[in-house]
């Protein structure tokens, strides 16, 4: 799918998209008919034998668009529309040899990491059918790749041979590129040595680079890093910049190459954009240069499904070199590909006339089957004595509701079958796999970004909810006195200086100070752990540095919800109440948090802290609270 960047239009086929549907249902066929077309069709190979194993090789080989790029296949263009049983039907343009091919196309098909397909349908000309494909089989020297293409022609099938010839010696070429340049893992985490270019390919100076580079971070790597990518990368990934998978690739801290786009975003040497990424095939659907223009909704015209905006699952933070720093394209070929959807462990295309057995290697312990065209989805479990072989009647395991896992063993033979609907995509999703994203409320829970983008905030009256976040509130104990003891003066200079390190200590474990009320400081930060750990910080510091200062902390962690308060980004919700209500059982120079967060902190007490448990009705809120409050030790 051939996507715009912010700053270019998003071009469009011929036809109206409403016509989308009625076309994609005239190329795909029936079953009888997709049947015809299997019998008839002719096979070609191309076969290479790599010094790599299959998880490496299909790392790159899985990221067809970028496969098809370096074998200088030509870029198709994409539409959608609704398919009457779930999902989308989507069609697709594309030239080859002076040829205009216009097909319908069913959703890829793999299981990672052995083997892939795909299958395209034609309207008109040479070509009826085609469906490309690899499997990898493991050597001795590495693995035995096989690309292969079967095709179902019109005519003398003259035309349709020489076009499937010059795509599959295309496709060698690119495996030779494979087989030389493919690297492990740990050497390449995202798997782009197969598709780097030369920096004077790209139009882009490294030196130049540094120079432009050199004052935004402290550590001279983080800017190599970025300079090193940027003279490197595919624009696939050069277009929409994630500040983690640079982070990845350089084995340097997240958070370095976060600040470091944030501020050179300020500069003027990137864009930024919020992203509304779709729960299914995260692909970005919509991109709003502010927050104020981000929406609340979105629709994914691929996996033809509405969704909501949430801070911690679907708004991702992006960049965009400008073009005094890298001219960029962004465009994709295959919209769903297995490289793109590495969330996606294997994904199958079942008939209805038909049963689709497969065998699955499954290295982690729980999985999520999900089909379109099915109401239901369905828990997955992976167990070392689970069965070998199972039998999957789609219609009875997601056509209702089942609360108990489905036990499979770690390598099942698996056979798929259903009668809802001439074609159903069935997709084992992985769970917790993480894709890079710098959520919105990650980097919104940064002092970083405050400091950079304080202007930043939602659309008034626009409200996004955030999956967990930390709160830590402050205040200080007996301020009153303290001024009246001290003078103006110098007591507004401590509370000053306290102010000071509760920030450096904030900042240190990647939290924000949300908003100051006179003496009282409310913070946010992504996980308990951090919040924990600048509350121990700003207890030391105190009692070490301003001794005459109490600090009340109190600390809880929740859903929550973004809002707009006076132009600035606020939380709201029983969370942020809560905590507040937690500070205010604070004595000074301790930590009061719940039960339920310490454990989930899994942080232990500290040697200078001494720990105790305590009920506690909280001002406004129904329920007694169990609470504990850690003190630190006066030596």
């Amino acid at each position: 799918m051939r996507r715009s960047g912010p700053d270019e239009p998003q071009k469009k086929l011929a036809f109206p998209r409403r016509d989308v549907q009625a076309a994609s249902m005239h190329y795909l066929p029936d079953v009888s008919r997709y049947r015809q077309l299997r019998e008839q069709e002719k096979v070609m190979h191309v076969t290479l034998e790599v010094p790599h194993s299959p998880s490496t090789v299909v790392r790159y080989l899985g990221q067809i668009d970028m496969m098809n790029y370096r074998a200088g296949n030509p870029l198709p263009r994409y539409e959608f529309g609704p398919a009457p049983d779930g999902g989308s039907l989507s069609i697709a343009r594309a030239k080859k040899g002076g040829l205009t091919l216009l097909y319908a196309e069913l959703p890829y098909e793999w299981v990672n990491p052995f083997w892939g397909a795909a299958e395209l349908f034609f309207p008109a000309g040479p070509l009826a059918y085609l469906r490309l494909g690899y499997e990898l089989r493991e050597t001795e020297q590495g693995c035995l790749i096989d690309f292969y293409g079967y095709r179902t022609v019109r005519g003398t099938g003259f035309l349709a041979w020489l076009v499937a010839r010059n795509f599959m010696n295309a496709v060698g070429r690119a495996l030779q590129a494979l087989k030389a340049r493919a690297l492990p893992p740990a050497e390449d985490p995202l798997s782009i040595s197969v598709f780097t270019e030369e920096a004077g390919a790209l139009g882009v100076d490294k030196d130049t680079l540094m120079a432009m580079f050199q004052d935004l971070h402290p550590d001279v790597r983080v800017g190599k890093a970025v300079a090193d990518f940027l003279g490197s990368a595919p624009d696939k990934l050069a277009a929409r910049i994630k500040p983690l998978q640079i982070a990845a690739h350089s084995k340097l801290p997240e958070i370095d190459l976060i600040e470091f786009f944030l501020r050179a975003t300020r500069r003027g040497l990137f864009n930024l954009s919020w992203d509304l990424l779709c729960p299914s095939c995260r692909g970005d659907k919509f991109r709003a240069s502010k927050l104020h223009d981000l929406a609340l909704k979105a629709h994914c015209d691929y996996c033809n499904i509405e969704y909501d905006a949430d801070f911690s699952r679907s708004v991702e933070l992006t960049f965009r070199p400008l073009p005094h720093v890298r001219k960029v394209h962004g465009q994709s070929y295959c919209i769903h590909s297995p490289g793109n959807a590495l969330f996606i462990h294997a994904q199958l295309n079942v008939w209805s006339d038909e049963a689709k057995t497969t065998r699955i290697g499954f290295p982690e312990e729980s999985y999520s089957l999900r089909s379109p065209q099915f109401p239901f989805s369905r828990s997955v479990r992976i167990a070392r004595d689970g069965p070998v072989e199972k039998l999957i009647d789609l219609d009875e395991e997601l056509g209702k509701k089942i609360d108990e896992p489905l036990i499979l063993g770690q390598n099942c033979q698996i056979t798929l079958v259903q009668k809802r609907t001439p074609t159903a995509t069935v997709k084992f999703y992985r769970r917790g796999y993480g894709d890079y994203a710098l959520t919105a409320a990650r980097v919104t829970a940064m002092q970083e970004f405050r400091d950079q983008f304080s202007a930043e905030a939602l659309a008034p009256g626009l409200q996004i909810g955030v999956e967990n976040l930390c709160f830590l509130f402050t205040d200080l104990k007996d301020s009153t006195p303290l001024y009246e003891r001290l003078g103006d003066a110098p007591a507004f200079a401590l509370v000053r200086d306290h102010f000071n390190v509760l920030l450096e200590e904030v900042r240190q474990n990647e939290g924000a100070v949300v908003k100051t009320i006179g003496d009282a400081v409310m913070a946010v930060f992504t996980s308990s752990q951090a919040g924990l750990s600048a509350s121990l910080g700003i207890a030391r510091r105190i009692a070490s540095e301003h001794p005459a200062v109490k600090v009340k902390i109190g600390l809880h962690a929740g859903p929550c919800l973004a809002v707009n308060s006076n132009d600035t980004l606020d939380y709201f919700g029983a969370t942020v109440n809560r905590a507040a209500r937690i500070q205010g059982q604070a004595q000074g120079g301790d930590i009061v948090f719940s039960r339920e967060l310490e454990n989930i902190a899994s942080v232990s007490l500290p040697e200078d802290f001494y720990r105790e448990e305590f009920g506690a009705a909280l001002k406004g809120i129904t329920d007694d609270a169990r609470l504990v409050r850690w003190t630190l030790k006066v030596s």
